[in-house]
């Protein structure tokens, strides 16, 4: 299995705060090509199209890299993932898939990954850079005491009012009315998540973390994007209450 990242490679929270290099390695398409297939075409492919040789295995299904829908970004639904966005996952993996992190692989080599991943879409190279879903203002974490139970409250509030329940159920664990009908964006049955597993968070659990995936919504299935739908103040809100949850494993 890949190691962990060295300590000066950690990613702290947050990482739509992060930026590329301010110049990417060139693209070297034979050392690129190897390391894919060294790594990725197993489940990937030759082709970049998910249908490697265990790929039929998988469940969550294996990401078709060729189509340039990403669950996991900084950026507003509907657009492609940073360099940065593409760099954190190779790094960190998405827990609770086939999708491990290739932390132990050297930074030249994971940024070889990513431009590989890149050339795989067509997208990426008639679309200019998207922009990254940055939150006005960044709330202290609450205090114990009143101040926790208050925000408690309001993310309750927010819950009800983005209506959480209705797929991940009144528990959060994933089974409300609406779980058994979900389908991803070619018609395949997917599964709500249950936020109590606040260990198989793919992007992280922390509050921030919680946030970007409301503002950003994870594309191909049908998690959209609370942006406009709730303020930023509720959002907010809502990733607290969601992370307590994750903490906890119950609704408060």
């Amino acid at each position: 299995a890949a190691s962990a990242p060295a300590p000066d490679e950690e990613l702290p929270e947050g990482p739509w705060k992060l930026a590329p290099p301010e110049v990417l390695p060139p693209y070297n398409a034979r050392r690129a090509r190897r390391l894919y297939n060294d790594n990725c075409r197993i489940c990937h492919g030759a082709d970049g199209l998910g249908e490697g040789a265990i790929a039929r295995d998988q469940d969550p299904r294996v990401r078709d890299l060729t189509r340039g829908v990403y669950k996991f970004r900084s950026t507003p639904s509907g657009r492609l993932p940073t360099d940065r966005d593409l760099f954190d996952v190779l790094t960190r993996g998405l827990p609770g898939t086939a999708m491990i992190g290739f932390g132990g692989l050297s930074v030249e080599d994971r940024w070889q990954l990513v431009l590989i991943t890149k050339a795989f879409c067509k997208r990426f190279a008639k679309e200019g850079p998207a922009p990254v879903v940055t939150p006005t203002r960044w709330p202290a974490p609450p205090a114990n005491g009143p101040e926790a139970r208050e925000r408690l409250a309001r993310g309750r509030v927010a819950w009800d009012k983005a209506q959480c329940a209705k797929c991940h159920g009144d528990d959060g664990r994933g089974w409300g009315e609406a779980a058994r009908s979900q389908k991803d964006d070619q018609g395949r049955r997917i599964y709500p998540f249950d936020l109590t597993r606040g260990d198989n968070y793919r992007i992280g659990s922390g509050v921030e973390d919680v946030f970007r995936a409301l503002f950003t919504g994870l594309d191909g299935t049908s998690m959209p994007s609370y942006e406009g739908a709730l303020t930023e103040d509720e959002a907010w809100d809502l990733a607290y209450f969601v992370r307590v949850l994750a903490t906890t494993g119950r609704v408060q």
